[in-house]
């Protein structure tokens, strides 16, 4: 198994679609760096400027890192959101792959700010 996060260009999520995840407080700048990513800058349709980077978990699975130009200032968000395929969260639910985001960036669950299983325990 791979132990490295990889870059991945021109990635399609494979069931179709995404979904956010979570949302951590560790600066996107600074989770780039340190992993040897490189930002890539683009036009979210409809919410204006956005950047971030798709990365390979040494699971094998990919994940979206991003933040909205406005979303820090407008939220007081820290760090990037973090998106998956429809198909894993299905498969294996979202907090395992927020498990596998931690472990990769050698995160702490005090790194993140919200995630999908809190405010799916808020709803039942």
């Amino acid at each position: 198994m791979n132990t490295t996060i990889q870059q991945v260009a021109g990635y399609r999520w494979p069931s179709g679609g995404e979904q956010a995840i979570a949302i951590l407080r560790v600066p996107l700048e600074r989770l780039a760096e340190k992993s040897g990513l490189t930002l890539e800058q683009w036009d979210e349709e409809g919410l204006g400027p956005a950047r971030g980077v798709w990365c390979r978990l040494p699971s094998g699975r990919v994940v979206q890192l991003y933040e909205l130009e406005y979303t820090p200032e407008d939220r007081g968000a820290v760090g990037p959101n973090v998106s998956a395929d429809l198909g894993d969260i299905s498969r294996i639910g979202p907090e395992k792959l927020v498990d596998e985001v931690l472990q990769a960036f050698a995160l702490s669950r005090a790194d993140v700010s919200w995630s999908q299983d809190q405010r799916i325990r808020a709803i039942g």
